[in-house]
C-alpha cells in the first residue's frame, strides 16, 4: 500500500502503525507523549517520544512539520496551574515548576512571553521550547 503523510497532531496509534518501523507499542508511546505535551510543534519531537533516529529517518518524508495548533489545542495555564500541574509537563519538570510558582508569588502573574523569559532559572532555550504550550490568562 502507498503510505501518505499523517497528521502528527491528530494521528492515533492505529493510524501510526502502518508506517515503516512503527509497531503498536511505539505508536502507543508516540500518542501518549503527545498527550503529555498537548500537541506536537515539530515532527522532530517524535524522537523525544522514543522514536529511534533510524525509524525517524525512514519516515521523515511522511512526517511533515505540524501546522500551528488549533486555537482549541490544550495550553498550560501558566498563571493558574499548580506546581504539580506545571511539573507534569515534559518541558517543565519539578525544579522549573517550583521556580514558576515562586515567581508568581513574588511578582504576580506572568503578563506575557517577555516576563517568562526574564524569570531567573529558566534558560532562553527552555522558554522558547515551552512557549507554544502556555496560556498567559490571568487568574480569576
Amino acid at each position: 500500500p502507498t503510505l501518505t503523510p499523517f497528521d502528527t497532531t491528530a494521528a492515533d496509534s492505529v493510524s501510526n502503525e502502518p508506517l515503516p518501523g512503527i509497531g503498536p507499542a511505539t505508536a502507543r508511546r508516540l500518542v501518549a507523549y503527545r498527550a503529555r505535551l498537548g500537541f506536537f510543534v515539530t515532527a522532530a519531537q517524535l524522537r523525544e517520544a522514543g522514536l529511534p533516529d533510524s525509524v525517524f529517518a525512514l519516515n521523515e518524508k511522511l512526517l511533515p512539520a505540524p501546522g500551528p495548533p488549533p486555537p482549541t489545542a490544550p495550553r498550560l495555564a501558566l498563571n493558574r496551574a499548580t506546581e504539580a500541574e506545571l511539573a507534569a509537563h515534559p518541558y517543565v519538570g519539578r525544579a522549573a515548576a517550583r521556580l514558576i510558582v515562586r515567581y508568581r508569588a513574588q511578582h504576580g502573574p506572568f503578563a506575557d512571553e517577555a516576563a517568562l523569559r526574564r524569570m531567573y532559572g529558566l534558560t532562553p532555550a527552555q522558554a522558547t521550547r515551552l512557549l507554544p504550550y502556555l496560556s498567559f490568562a490571568r487568574p480569576g
